[in-house]
């Protein structure tokens, strides 16, 4: 007794060529749950310079900055774990809202990036002849700063806390003569705060003590000067102007870090997008395959009529703006191919069409010269441009892209 060759059926053949197609791809569900895990990294940078701010003894005191980036650094973190569970158990709506969130950080981060190199692009230290250290003028700063430290309740509390730091009295025992403390780098806070301004033509008995004036009326940081320990120049603009470099110091140090974290978000924000569209049409496939009820009746109809059939042609279309729609049950096929007017396909009897989504068209049928030549009369509507690659095309049909003129 001879043996049929039983024929392998062309829908499984060509669902498991798209099955295959997509495994080799990295854009997944696996690649979004690595996303969010390199997202929940790159949030502990962020985090770290908003802790690395608040202990230092400037920021502490005026509280600007900080707070701002660790709560962005905390917001991150937990998207970034909600994307990663999401990823993980498959949940569409977790990763929705990780996109969107995602989304809405990346701007916050942006702005507050852009915010703090715009109030700290102005503003450097005066050399001073003699000198290793370098003076501060209040008026360099930009206005936003300047208002931070203007105004006696404002500028109280700042002193308050400066004092209780204790900035001054450390410079008695580390720079005991003149020729050590000309020669050292103090800090902008050190130049502004513990001593008087250069101008005043004070005469050095330690750091903090200063004596015979010559010229009181060069700045008026001079009458304000005072060798009491309490009091010392925190009363003076140059106390002010030394606060605003050291914050301006180190928001620069911290914008650079946020800088380098945000490109890195973006960079990977936009691998999570295509690797969410990509996961999406995966599961579209499996289902179709697995014979899954679908999202509505229409589409369960359409499963059934894939079912009985026995021919399919892919179809994907390519384009901004370009969509496809079924209608009267895969009779009718209206395409939007950006012209004036919608392309309207009469199917032919015993082929059917249904879209997947709006860019995939599946054309099915008992007929294979039917489902092959309509198939072909949807992709010559708009065939694929060899330039940018957009038109319409078979799923498994790959295009070679020319490269276009150059400019002289």
């Amino acid at each position: 007794m001879q043996q049929t060759k039983q024929e392998p059926n062309p829908l499984l053949q060509q669902l498991l060529r798209i099955s295959q197609a997509k495994a080799k791809m990295p854009l997944s569900n696996n690649v979004i749950g690595a996303i969010n895990l390199v997202a929940m990294l790159l949030s502990i940078p962020i985090i770290a310079a908003g802790i690395w701010l608040a202990s230092e003894t400037d920021n502490g005191c005026v509280a600007i900055l900080q707070w701002p980036v660790i709560i962005i650094g905390i917001l991150l973190l937990v998207v970034a774990l909600a994307g990663f569970a999401g990823a993980f158990w498959r949940i569409p709506w977790l990763l929705l809202f990780y996109l969107a969130a995602m989304f809405i950080l990346i701007i916050l981060l942006a702005i507050l990036v852009v915010f703090a190199y715009m109030v700290t692009n102005r503003g450097s230290g005066h050399a001073v002849p003699g000198r290793s250290y370098t003076e501060y003028h209040l008026e360099d700063y930009s206005g936003w700063l300047r208002r931070r430290v203007q105004g006696s309740f404002k500028w109280n509390r700042i002193k308050n806390c400066l004092m209780s730091a204790s900035i001054c009295s450390q410079m008695n025992q580390t720079y005991p003569s003149a020729e050590i403390f000309f020669n050292a780098p103090i800090t902008p806070l050190q130049s502004g705060c513990c001593k008087p301004p250069t101008l005043c033509g004070y005469t050095f008995v330690n750091p903090t003590y200063w004596i015979s004036p010559i010229s009181t009326g060069a700045d008026v940081d001079c009458v304000r000067w005072s060798n009491d320990q309490t009091q010392l120049c925190y009363a003076c603009n140059s106390c002010k102007a030394g606060l605003l470099a050291n914050l301006t110091r180190e928001w620069r140090k911290a914008d650079l870090i946020l800088v380098l974290t945000l490109v890195a978000l973006i960079v990977i924000y936009l691998i999570g997008c295509c690797a969410f569209r990509n996961a999406k049409t995966e599961d579209l496939f499996r289902r179709y395959k697995q014979g899954e009820d679908g999202r509505s009746p229409g589409c369960k109809r359409h499963q059934e009529t894939a079912m009985e059939a026995k021919y399919f042609r892919f179809l994907k279309i390519v384009g901004v703006g370009f969509k496809a729609r079924a209608e009267a049950e895969g009779r009718l096929l209206y395409l939007k191919l950006g012209y004036s007017h919608e392309v309207e396909l009469t199917v032919p009897p015993a082929v059917r069409v249904f879209c997947f989504k709006p860019n995939v068209v599946c054309c099915t049928g008992i007929d294979k010269q039917r489902v092959t030549q309509f198939a072909a009369a949807v992709r010559s509507c708009k065939p694929p441009e060899v330039y940018k690659g957009k038109g319409i095309m078979y799923i498994d049909e790959v295009v070679k892209k020319k490269q276009g003129k150059k400019s002289k």
